[in-house]
């Protein structure tokens, strides 16, 4: 093997040169190094997993199975609960109300519906004052089986609840709806929240 003889590559040479010193171990000396020292080294360098803030960015770990792992996913992904509720007849259920100055972010909607003469299925938003309709089927011509993923943040107001109303007798509906609680910030109240859409 041949080096031209530059500085660096002379430099290079000594480098390599004392690595090999280093390394030349004695046979004795490799069997020293034992897996439980491996271990008890790797060990010590390990730390507990903890929130951090990264530029205001929170990350979040959650233990399962007695490991620790990071979680990656959004919040409506790790948060979302869902609710059904069944009617048969003319009815209005509260499906999901908040807790008090929370609101409600819908992430799924399923709906499903018996065709009936002039009936009608209605998902909406409401306060008790104020009204914001999610979706509103006719199944006046044909049966409606339906499911939404939401994409966006689809949210209500500061202590809107969803509503589910069918309004014929004899008419059976289902729902599902997937959501979470929006605390903090993100709750505003109904004219700043309609003055956005």
């Amino acid at each position: 093997m041949g080096f031209t003889s530059t500085s660096s590559n002379a430099k290079l040479l000594r480098e390599i040169q004392r690595s090999l010193r280093e390394v030349a171990v004695s046979e004795a000396g490799l069997i020293e190094a034992t897996n439980s020292q491996i271990a008890a080294t790797i060990a010590s360098s390990r730390t507990d997993a903890r929130l951090i803030n990264v530029d205001g960015l929170n990350l979040h770990t959650e233990t399962v199975g007695g490991h620790t792992h990071l979680i990656t996913e959004d919040h409506a992904r790790v948060a979302t609960n869902y609710v059904f509720a069944e009617h048969d007849g003319a009815s209005t259920t509260a499906v999901i109300t908040p807790n008090e100055g929370q609101a409600i972010v819908v992430t799924d909607l399923v709906i499903a519906g018996e065709k009936r003469t002039n009936a009608t299925i209605v998902v909406r938003f409401t306060d008790g004052t104020n009204t914001a309709g999610i979706i509103s089927p006719v199944v006046n011509d044909d049966a409606v089986n339906l499911h939404i993923g939401f994409v966006g943040r689809y949210r209500g107001w500061r202590d809107a609840r969803i509503e589910f109303i069918t309004d014929t007798a004899n008419q059976v509906a289902t729902i599902t709806v997937g959501y979470y609680h929006l605390r903090g910030e993100g709750v505003l109240d109904f004219a700043t929240w309609d003055a956005l859409r």
